[in-house]
């Protein structure tokens, strides 16, 4: 699947910037994704990862473009897809322990550097007015 350029900012990064959309606009972009997904679901496919970082609000106009469509599936109404569905949540359970892993990392490190810090101080003290 080939997928045009778009010029913007993805609806995540517009939100975290400039806070809610006022209500007639939400309500256009929701429209247009709706739109968007009645096509891909018309096709015969399921786009599994709508999210506001995978909008895109294209420069200059009101206009929002579904994108990512890495993970999307074959659609058949009424098929059960097992398979896909287990690969899928091993996927993310696999995903968000990784996630969980590096921020326990991270914050581990900035408690050990703030220890070293801490220590480093104490000796310095430590230094200056202990008696030989």
């Amino acid at each position: 699947m080939a997928m045009e350029y778009i010029e913007g900012e993805d609806l995540g990064k517009l939100i975290t910037e400039k806070g809610s959309l006022p209500e007639a606009e939400a309500l256009l972009y929701i429209r247009q994704i709706g739109d968007a997904l009645t096509v891909v679901h018309d096709r015969g496919l399921l786009h599994r990862d709508l999210k506001p970082s995978n909008i895109m609000m294209r420069a200059g106009k009101q206009e929002a473009v579904l994108i990512d469509f890495g993970i999307a599936r074959q659609f058949i109404p009424g098929a059960v897809h097992e398979d896909f569905d287990l690969l899928f949540m091993f996927y993310f359970v696999i995903h968000n322990h990784l996630a969980l892993s590096v921020i326990a990392l991270l914050l581990s490190l900035i408690y050990v550097k703030e220890a070293l810090i801490n220590y480093h101080q104490m000796l310095l003290r430590h230094k200056y007015y202990s008696v030989p």
